[in-house]
């Protein structure tokens, strides 16, 4: 459920068929078929194994976690994996331009897979979770913070179009919006199986299977919202936070009452699950196209590589967010399953605010269109 938008590269020809239609989606012409046909049935593969890789990769972290730390400890740096993970995911997308250049996608994909050999590696020698975390959180931050700094104020090329940091404008509103959504999602993508696995008896495996709802209704939610044109469009990006709102208020009240993992005891908590990821892919391939729409014809490019690094970034920083609500809420202290119902109902409770502020920016979102 990352990263769903096309290659920059792409991006000004995706933006002239958009305008050639009358900016209400693809040319009527194209269907799905063209996506896996021809030349695009390789593009289509590699680009979907990319995204596989990087979603297995969260949802198999996240579902064995619960376990790890029983083994090695560091119940109290838990959200950190995804926020390392997603930080380092935002480093590598800022130098793989300047890796492409120098080595050639062969070279570029060759040095990635050695990357994550030599992490898997250390992830399986890993014996304590406070050293490596500890290590490579203030490593990447570091290095992370100085290349961004770098990048926006010595070079001329910009990381994020403009407008993006004023507050009016519409791109910043389609940037807050993704955001916020995003946020959303991975409160619950972290600790969601952890709460399945300690309050409902999950086995690890049913328990990551169950937290991928939320992947599987952003999935259902993108195909049904693709085919909306004209105000139907506004009323999705509308919806979506509304899902959201109502999905993590139902987990808030759901999940910390324990129970014996039944059908009839899940169901709920299942389906509050798949609509916060419904809501999302409702609105996620129009804001995409709103940003697009709304960047200048010279920043149509740096518009497209732009929605992953603010995804990353919102994904980073709500999985910091999460782990610091779960704490604090009871997750360490007092701990064990009276501590975690505790830590549940806060942090689903205080990361509804994320998709109530959704609909607000939303709604400004709209009168803004409105008003253009």
């Amino acid at each position: 459920m990352k990263n769903q938008q096309a290659p920059a590269g792409e991006v000004p020809a995706a933006q002239d068929q958009l305008a050639a239609n009358g900016g209400q989606g693809a040319p009527s012409q194209s269907a799905w078929g063209d996506l896996l046909s021809g030349a695009n049935a390789m593009r289509a593969l590699v680009l979907a194994g990319g995204v596989v890789l990087h979603a297995v990769n969260v949802y198999i972290a996240t579902t064995i976690l619960p376990t790890v730390v029983q083994d090695i400890g560091g119940l109290d740096l838990y959200a950190w994996n995804t926020t390392l993970f997603v930080v380092a995911s935002i480093l590598g997308s800022a130098l793989s331009p300047k890796l492409l250049t120098m080595t050639g996608p062969k070279g570029s994909y060759g040095l990635a897979a050695v990357t994550f050999a030599v992490g898997a590696v250390i992830c399986a020698g890993s014996t304590s979770v406070e050293l490596v975390h500890n290590v490579l959180g203030l490593a990447l931050a570091f290095v992370l913070g100085a290349a961004l700094i770098a990048v926006e104020k010595r070079s001329p090329s910009r990381l994020l179009p403009s407008g993006t940091f004023q507050f009016r404008s519409e791109i910043a509103g389609l940037y807050a919006l993704m955001s916020l959504l995003v946020l959303t999602v991975t409160s619950g993508e972290v600790f969601a199986p952890l709460f399945l696995q300690v309050l409902h008896q999950q086995s690890p495996l049913v328990a990551g299977y169950l937290a991928a709802l939320m992947g599987a209704g952003w999935t259902v939610g993108a195909v049904i919202s693709s085919g909306l044109s004209g105000r139907a469009i506004e009323r999705a990006i509308l919806v979506g936070p509304v899902c959201g709102l109502l999905g993590m208020l139902g987990l808030a009240f759901l999940v910390p009452e324990t129970s014996t993992g039944l059908f009839l005891d899940l169901v709920l908590i299942c389906l509050a699950l798949a609509l916060i990821g419904l809501g999302v892919g409702l609105a996620w391939p129009h804001l995409l196209i709103r940003v697009l729409k709304a960047a200048s014809a010279q920043e149509q490019e740096l518009a497209g590589a732009s929605i992953t690094t603010i995804q990353l970034f919102a994904t980073a920083s709500g999985a910091a967010l999460a782990g610091m609500v779960a704490n604090a809420g009871g997750l360490i202290d007092p701990g064990g399953v009276a501590g975690t119902r505790q830590a549940a109902y806060y942090l689903f409770g205080v990361f509804a605010v994320a998709p109530l502020f959704g609909i607000i920016v939303a709604r400004n979102c709209k009168a803004k269109k409105q008003s253009d």
